[in-house]
């Protein structure tokens, strides 16, 4: 725990020197509801890579009911820091016959093709400059 505790520490003292040296942050909305038939953006995660390219990344939702349903997760990169964004691309996408969860099932969350992929996370590893993608 104690390691993980320093990585992440190391981690947002890195991050918070790069912003400092570029000047003030500017918000931008690279995933915004309702584009692309997808209700809403949830998850989202940040990762540096080796070469310093950005990836934004998150579960992208076409119902706003809940965890349960079509899901996929999309990402956006870039090359400059976050100033400018490429396209989103479709990281994960499920299809075929899944096992219906009963208890969304029981609310009408999930039904047969609605299939999901949750809780995303990116692990640059700055080293080999492998990026691990977990969901």
């Amino acid at each position: 725990m104690r390691s993980l505790t320093t990585a992440v520490v190391l981690i947002a003292l890195g991050v918070t020197q790069c912003l400092a040296a570029d000047g003030p942050v500017e918000k931008v909305d690279i995933f915004q509801a309702g584009e692309e038939g997808f209700s809403l953006y949830r998850i989202p995660g940040l990762v540096v890579t080796k070469s310093g390219t950005v990836l934004a990344y998150c579960e992208a939702r076409k119902s706003d009911k809940g965890d349960w349903g079509p899901i996929d997760i999309l990402m956006r990169r870039s090359t400059d820091g976050g100033r400018t964004w490429g396209a989103r691309q479709t990281v994960v996408h499920v299809e075929g016959d899944l096992p219906i969860n009963p208890v969304a099932a029981a609310q009408n969350l999930d039904k047969p093709g609605d299939n999901t992929a949750n809780n995303p996370v990116a692990i640059a590893d700055l080293q080999s400059g492998a990026v691990h993608f977990l969901y």
